[in-house]
Parts: structure tokens; C-alpha cells; sequence
């Protein structure tokens, strides 16, 4: 969902979709160096890890749980955050993406988490 809204707001973009086909926590610190090697110092590279959150909880435990994850993000933290969703204290479909996507801030110096939307879906369509 996120690539056609990049196409459209930023037209001169180039993309670079990456999919993870294993759960090995081990690849995300390997894609995530070579991630920073590649960006190094450059100042117009956006890397962006779009993810559902809970899924199938009533709707007030679906919110805790996806405020708790989010407080895990922000905390950037990334060996944390794979214990939580291992555990299972978190949820996220595209968790692996989310966790790369820290290492890669860390490795970078960036320590600016900027969460753009948080919806549920409960919201939308009732609870």
C-alpha cells in the first residue's frame, strides 16, 4: 500500500522494494548494514517499513497492545522489540521490516522515530 502513495506524492522517486521471505532475526542486521553502507551520509534516501499491527483482538485490547508496540518503536530499541514479538506481548505482520528499519536508524545515527498514522481498524468499521 505504501509504494503507490510514494509513486504518486513523490513522482521523480526511484524504489527499492524489499521483501523478507524468512523469519531469521540474523538478516536483519545483515540487510540492515548493508542498508547503512548503501545510504551512508546521503540526505535524500527515505526508508519506510509499513506494517498491520494486531490483528483479531477485541478492540480495546487491540489498541493496548498496539500502543505498547508502538512505545517498543519509538523506544528503538530492536533486540527488545523481536524478544516482545516473540513473546508475543506485540504484534506486527511486517515485524522483521520494523525491526531492520531500527537497526538501520541505529547504525546511521538517525534517533528520530516518526510514526505518520496509527489507525485501527476496529475504528473504521465499528467496534
Amino acid at each position: 500500500m505504501i509504494v503507490p502513495f510514494v509513486q504518486v506524492s513523490q513522482k521523480a522517486a526511484r524504489i527499492v522494494p524489499v521483501a523478507f521471505g524468512s523469519q531469521d532475526y540474523r538478516l536483519c542486521g545483515i540487510l540492515a548494514g548493508v542498508l547503512a553502507d548503501t545510504i551512508g551520509g546521503r540526505d535524500d534516501v527515505l526508508v519506510i517499513a509499513s506494517t498491520d499491527m494486531s490483528h483479531f483482538h477485541p478492540y480495546d485490547e487491540a489498541v493496548g497492545m498496539d500502543n505498547f508496540t508502538i512505545a517498543k518503536i519509538r523506544a528503538r530499541d530492536p533486540d527488545m522489540l523481536h524478544n516482545e514479538l516473540k513473546a508475543g506481548t506485540c504484534e506486527l505482520c511486517g515485524s522483521l521490516p520494523v525491526v531492520t528499519l531500527i537497526m538501520t536508524m541505529k547504525m546511521l545515527g538517525a534517533d528520530n522515530v516518526k510514526i505518520l498514522k496509527y489507525e485501527n481498524s476496529g475504528r473504521c468499521y465499528g467496534r
